[in-house]
C-alpha cells in the first residue's frame, strides 16, 4: 500500500509539473492559415529562434495536414520577417539539389516538380498546396526567392544514373567497359542486389572508391560525392 500511494503521489506530482510548464512555455497563436499576413503572434516564436541558422519543424506524423497548415506559416514568417531561405525537405537528397538548380523557375514547372521529386504525404497533401504550388512561386517574383533542397538519402530514378555515369566517365575511373557495365546494373537495380551477398558487396567496392578518388579530384563537399555517399549510406540501411 505504501509503494502504491507513493506511485500515486509520484503521477501526480508529475502531471502538476507538467501542466506547469506547458502553461509557462506556450503561447498562443491566432490561426493555423498560411495567408495570414500579420505576424504579430508569432514574434515570441521569432524571439525562440534567435540568431539560429537553422530551424527544424517536425510533425507528428506524415499525414498530420493540420500541423502542415501551421508549418506553413511558420515557414512564411521565417522567410520574410526573418530571412531563412532555404526550405530542406526530408526528401530525395539528388534531385532536389542537381533538379531543382537546374530547374526553370515557372510556375508549371516549379508545380510539376515538387510533385515529382517531394513524397506524396507533402506534394498531394491539402495542407502543403498553399506553401508548394503558390507561395514558393510567388517568392521568385521578388527578390528574395525560397530556394528547395532535400536532404534525404533516398535516390530515385534514372537521372542519377545518368549523372553519375557521365561523371565517371569523364575523370576516367572506370577500369573497363566490364566495370562500366556492372555498376550501372548495380545502380540501376541495387534494390535486387540485396539478396546477392557478392553482389552488392562489389557494388559497395566501387562506391567507395569512386568516392576516394572523386575527393582527391574535386572539393570534397561536391555535389557527386555527396550522392555517392547516400547511395552508400542508404544501401548499409538495408
Amino acid at each position: 500500500p505504501v509503494a502504491l500511494c507513493c506511485i500515486i503521489s509520484s503521477c501526480t506530482f508529475a502531471q502538476e509539473t507538467i501542466q506547469h510548464y506547458v502553461s509557462t512555455q506556450t503561447i498562443k497563436i491566432k490561426t493555423a492559415d498560411p495567408t495570414d499576413d500579420s505576424f504579430e503572434d508569432l514574434e515570441q516564436f521569432g524571439n525562440a529562434v534567435g540568431k539560429a541558422k537553422i530551424v527544424l519543424l517536425g510533425e507528428q506524423d506524415h499525414g498530420d495536414a493540420s500541423t502542415f497548415y501551421l508549418k506553413s506559416r511558420l515557414i512564411k514568417y521565417l522567410h520574410e520577417k526573418m530571412g531563412f531561405n532555404v526550405l530542406i525537405f526530408e526528401c530525395d537528397f539528388f534531385n532536389l539539389n542537381e533538379g531543382w538548380g537546374r530547374l526553370k523557375k515557372e510556375k508549371s514547372g516549379i508545380d510539376s516538380f515538387l510533385r515529382q521529386y517531394l513524397f506524396p504525404v507533402w506534394a498531394y497533401c491539402p495542407g502543403c498546396r498553399y506553401l508548394l504550388y503558390e507561395y514558393v512561386y510567388a517568392t521568385y517574383k521578388k527578390n528574395s526567392p525560397l530556394e528547395i533542397s532535400g536532404l534525404d538519402n533516398q535516390i530515385y530514378g534514372t537521372k542519377v544514373v545518368t549523372f553519375l555515369d557521365s561523371v565517371l566517365e569523364a575523370n576516367k575511373l572506370y577500369k573497363d567497359s566490364v566495370e562500366q557495365a556492372k555498376f550501372i546494373y548495380s545502380l540501376t537495380n541495387w534494390r535486387y542486389n540485396l539478396n546477392d551477398t557478392a553482389a552488392n558487396n562489389l557494388y559497395l567496392t566501387h562506391l567507395v572508391r569512386y568516392k576516394t578518388e572523386l575527393k582527391n579530384i574535386l572539393k570534397p563537399d561536391d555535389l557527386v560525392v555527396k550522392v555517392i555517399e547516400c547511395l552508400i549510406s542508404f544501401d548499409f540501411e538495408f
